[in-house]
């Protein structure tokens, strides 16, 4: 277990914040999304990412092959594993890649929507 303590620098620990997940969302950036909800530090949205942040051992085979076998996970809070379960939005905001255009992401008007009411 490593404590998460951010360091308020010039307000830093105050400003809002929003962490946008997504099904290829993946390794540090899970963790980082998971570090901030575990904290109540800010708000996650999206979809739930892909649960890829486990620690993969190679082994070789006879054959001249090699298999990959995930042998460590990353653990928050009492029972929830990144590496099984992703990371779970607390705002879920479903959309399929084809319904996106720039000037009108859901997930970015959801994250927009929740720093108005936050104001």
């Amino acid at each position: 277990s490593y404590p998460i303590e951010g360091q308020d620098i010039s307000g830093s620990q105050t400003f809002p914040l929003a962490v946008l997940v997504g099904e290829n969302t993946n390794g540090t950036a899970e963790i980082f999304a998971a570090a901030i909800k575990e904290k109540g530090r800010g708000v996650v949205i999206g979809a739930n990412s892909a649960g890829g942040i486990e620690a993969l051992n190679s082994f070789a085979l006879p054959n001249g092959g090699q298999i990959l076998i995930a042998s460590a996970s990353f653990r928050v809070g009492e029972n929830e594993s990144l590496g099984i379960d992703g990371v779970i939005p607390e705002v879920r905001v479903e959309a399929k890649w084809d319904e996106i255009i720039a000037s009108e992401d859901p997930v970015i008007q959801q994250a927009i929507q929740s720093f108005e009411v936050q104001e």
